[in-house]
């Protein structure tokens, strides 16, 4: 697994902070039983990337097993087109112009983690065909 720890925005520590206090607080609350996580999609990558920070230890204490569902391991090809031409997040155009959102989106720190990674994906491979 390659992940980037660059890519990781100031805000994401927060994000790492949070869910560890989380995890720790629900051991705790459950007199000490490990707890179950559950990451889908993006959240994969990100659960990854905390759970390698941790301590072997830590993970010993508090883990009892990690069950990732659509993991965003590769990437998602759909961000390339959103990159190109926005989405409209499931409104209807007349509500929410496509094009009107592109620019925000490029912006979201989160996002560098949904391009498609040249580590599973070799450069001959198509990734969008245009008609």
């Amino acid at each position: 697994m390659v992940l980037l720890e660059h890519l990781f925005a100031d805000s994401a520590q927060e994000y790492f902070f949070n869910l560890q206090a989380l995890i720790e607080d629900t051991y705790v609350k459950n007199n000490k039983t490990s707890v179950v996580l559950l990451s889908h999609s993006l959240g994969c990558p990100y659960t990854h990337y905390f759970l390698s920070k941790m301590s072997q230890d830590w993970k010993d204490m508090h883990i009892k097993v990690w069950i990732t569902v659509a993991g965003a391991w590769a990437g998602a090809a759909k961000l390339m087109r959103i990159y190109a031409s926005g989405t409209n997040l499931g409104f209807p155009d007349v509500v929410l112009e496509p094009l009107h959102l592109r620019p925000v989106l490029r912006t979201y720190e989160s996002t560098a983690f949904l391009m498609p990674s040249q580590h599973f994906w070799s450069a001959e491979e198509v990734g969008i065909k245009f008609s």
